[in-house]
């Protein structure tokens, strides 16, 4: 049975949404805990600033709509912003974290763990198809 298209639509959207959300929820709380960053009020703009002495420039409305929901930040961006609130790029972008340091012997079985997780939470094609390309090179 073929979805019609509009359906179809309505699924991608619900699933985008719902990763926007996740995305704006782990951004929230990386601010909320950033010893720098303001309680409430200010911190859109802390963090522009913040954003800025590392080299990234976006507008206050941008971030109000990372914070909302309503986007997220291109791929790109995405470890320019952990920097500067001092948390894991691959946590704030799909919500996993990584194992910590492995030791040099361990390291394949270390980075396979990570991309098996990565599989195993993500719902973004994207991400999927990266993490899996990954996985079989380390595997080889």
């Amino acid at each position: 049975m073929d979805i019609p298209s509009d359906l179809a639509k309505v699924g991608e959207t619900m699933t985008s949404s719902s990763r926007h959300d996740e995305f704006a929820n782990r951004l929230a709380k990386s601010l909320s805990s950033h010893p720098q960053a303001p309680p409430a009020h200010g911190r859109n703009t802390w963090l522009r600033k913040e954003l800025a002495i590392l080299g990234l420039a976006v507008s206050l409305e941008t971030i109000r709509k990372w914070l909302s929901g309503e986007a997220l930040p291109r791929p790109t961006r995405m470890g320019v912003i952990a920097q500067a609130l001092k948390v894991d790029a691959t946590w704030l972008e799909v919500g996993v974290d990584l194992p910590p340091a492995c030791e040099p012997d361990a390291a394949i079985l270390c980075l396979e763990e990570a991309l098996e997780t990565i599989l195993q939470l993500s719902d973004d094609e994207r991400i999927q198809s990266i993490a899996r390309e990954a996985l079989t090179k380390a595997k080889s």
